[in-house]
């Protein structure tokens, strides 16, 4: 089995252009089948995500979306249910990798369609930055033919063959459940944190409303009046306006949570589709069910043999995922750097714009 160190990742979208450089180069290095080491210079693409005017089918109307990226130098026409087809198809071949959800396909009013954007362009860019799933004949297609067609490709399992060295382990069984409780509870933070920028982006949004509310009433009072005292007033009211309208920097702090916040869950799927925990019961239940499956007194016909093999592909596979997880974690403390800064910028306006009125005004007094 090739060992993968995932060295780098880089939260592009276009959301995040504006703050991060355009490629991000991440090196992958692979232990070869002969022991050697092999280095593949990856580029992240840079994908852009376009809402295309509304069309019309046979029937009824549809959105469409245009996707350009950088690495492949062209531009696609794609409709949500294309996006669907590929998901399906990456969780068939790429049962236990990390990939992330598609937005609920749902009634789209003009209201949600620039969220179900942004989320598209999340997760092509998330996926055009795995180091497997990248490569993919499926992914190409997808972002390069006119028409979308998809190419025959059998699971990633079926190539896959154990080493008498390799052959899984209990420990091995309980790494996955541990790493998968880890990923949950960050998760769960990273949700809340997530629902408090959430908020804290609302109360902004109304102190900018607020502001302008005091902008129409200054100019009617000084109108009203005839005092062109209020003037001064008027124009630092202005000045916190424009401040609080400056939001899509703080909105590209916030889409790398969403990034990050994807490809965990992308890697709590994965471990479900491998416990199957659809079947109900604990992590201690299924841990226990597959652990009965590798006993050496089990007896294997054939339809046993490939199911334990599937078994310990899945479990190698998340046991390598986890290391990518961990990569986008590392991010974190960048992005909330970021997201203080974004916040110390905002709040200085909103100071300096007081301030200075105060300053002028004490001076008219004195």
């Amino acid at each position: 089995m090739s060992q993968m160190e995932f060295e780098e990742v880089s939260l592009v979208t276009d959301e995040t252009e504006e703050l991060l450089p355009k490629k991000t180069e991440v090196t992958i290095n692979e232990t070869a089948e002969n022991g050697g080491t092999t280095s593949d210079r990856y580029i992240s693409d840079v994908i852009k995500v376009q809402i295309i005017p509304e069309k019309k089918g046979n029937f009824l109307k549809y959105t469409a979306y245009l996707i350009r990226s950088e690495n492949y130098k062209c531009s696609v026409e794609r409709r949500y249910s294309d996006f669907l087809c590929l998901y399906e198809n990456f969780l068939k071949v790429y049962e236990y990798r990390v990939i992330p959800r598609l937005p609920p396909k749902q009634f789209l009013s003009d209201t949600n369609l620039e969220p179900r954007r942004i989320s598209l362009e999340r997760w092509l860019t998330i996926i055009s930055q795995h180091p497997i799933i990248s490569k993919d004949i499926m992914m190409k297609h997808f972002m390069t033919e006119t028409t979308f067609r998809l190419a025959i490709i059998p699971s990633e399992f079926k190539s896959f063959t154990i080493q008498k060295d390799e052959a899984i382990k209990f420990s091995d069984i309980d790494e996955i459940f541990s790493k998968k409780n880890i990923v949950k509870r960050v998760l769960n933070h990273m949700l809340s944190i997530k629902r408090i920028m959430d908020e804290h982006y609302s109360r902004e949004c109304c102190q900018a409303a607020d502001f302008v509310e005091l902008s129409d009433i200054l100019y009617d009072l000084m109108d009203t009046t005839n005092d062109a005292s209020l003037s001064d007033f008027t124009v630092c009211v202005k000045e916190i306006i424009n401040s609080c309208v400056k939001t899509p920097p703080k909105l590209a702090a916030k889409e790398r949570l969403e990034v990050v916040i994807s490809v965990l869950t992308g890697y709590i799927d994965g471990c479900e589709r491998l416990f199957n925990s659809k079947d109900g019961g604990n992590d201690s239940f299924h841990g226990q069910r597959l652990k009965n499956m590798f006993r050496a007194n089990v007896t294997c016909d054939d339809e046993m043999e490939l199911h334990r093999k599937r078994i310990s592909f899945g479990v190698y596979c998340l046991i390598e995922e986890f290391k990518l997880v961990k990569r986008y974690i590392k991010l974190l403390p960048s992005i909330f750097l970021k997201f203080a800064f974004l916040e110390s910028q905002s709040f200085s306006v909103i100071a300096k714009s007081l301030k200075d009125f105060i300053d002028k005004e004490s001076d008219k007094l004195n």
